[in-house]
């Protein structure tokens, strides 16, 4: 998948996503991306028990990802926010 597409991709979506969502939008299982959360290879944050991801990072992981990188670099991993709620 080129860059342009994953952009064009998640163009409308909000700012932060549900993994529901994202695989959803992406054509993915949600175990597989909370399995990329959960490895520190799509940085995801939870809201009670559920994990949200910012449409940001979404775009970083996929095009990672798509150009055969094994991970993201450490740079762009972030912590995550503070509670929100």
């Amino acid at each position: 998948m080129k860059c342009a597409d994953i952009q064009s991709l998640l163009k409308n979506s909000p700012d932060v996503l549900t993994v529901s969502e994202v695989a959803s939008l992406i054509r993915s299982s949600e175990s597989y991306l909370c399995r990329l959360i959960r490895e520190d290879q799509l940085p995801g944050f939870r809201v009670g028990s559920r994990y949200r991801v910012f449409k940001s990072d979404v775009i970083r992981c996929l095009e990672a990802l798509s150009t055969g990188a094994p991970s993201l670099p450490s740079e762009l991993i972030r912590p995550p926010p503070g509670r929100l709620f």
